[in-house]
């Protein structure tokens, strides 16, 4: 698989890496989810890593979480909670990483 920075494939290649690119259709690049399981494959945690984006000048620093991204993780979040309980509102603990921590 190819990537457009050398780091993303450089990692992808390592035998334990659980990088993944992402949907192209939403902004940034490793947007996507880890489901962590225990006994019987029960999902005890989603890690969620989510790009913010990178140097944008107009906002005087960091870019931030594009609306798209906003869309995709409460999507996502739905679709792993139906999958993993039956129903979107038996949540599944998560917990997100991203490289550019978030101001007020």
């Amino acid at each position: 698989m190819a990537f457009p920075c050398l780091w993303a494939s450089l990692f992808f290649t390592t035998e334990y890496c659980i990088y993944e690119r992402g949907d192209k259709n939403v902004d940034g690049m490793g947007n996507y989810t880890y489901t962590v399981r225990g006994e019987n494959n029960k999902a005890l945690m989603t890690l969620i890593f989510m790009d913010s984006n990178s140097y944008d000048e107009k906002n005087n620093g960091y870019d931030h979480f594009h609306e798209n991204q906003i869309k995709w993780y409460e999507n996502t979040i739905k679709q792993i909670d139906k999958k993993e309980n039956g129903d979107e509102t038996k949540v599944v603990p998560s917990l997100a990483f991203f490289h550019v921590p978030m101001s007020t």
